[in-house]
């Protein structure tokens, strides 16, 4: 969902800072179950 609204081009800016501070908070999930 997150990928398709930052496509739309609308915001360019906010959307992808949004997007990829999803993605740091994501990862860091997902590196602190593995551990």
């Amino acid at each position: 969902v997150k990928i398709k609204r930052s496509c739309n081009h609308l915001q360019p800016v906010i959307e992808v800072e949004s997007y990829e501070a999803a993605v740091t908070d994501w990862e860091l999930k997902r590196y602190f179950e593995r551990i």
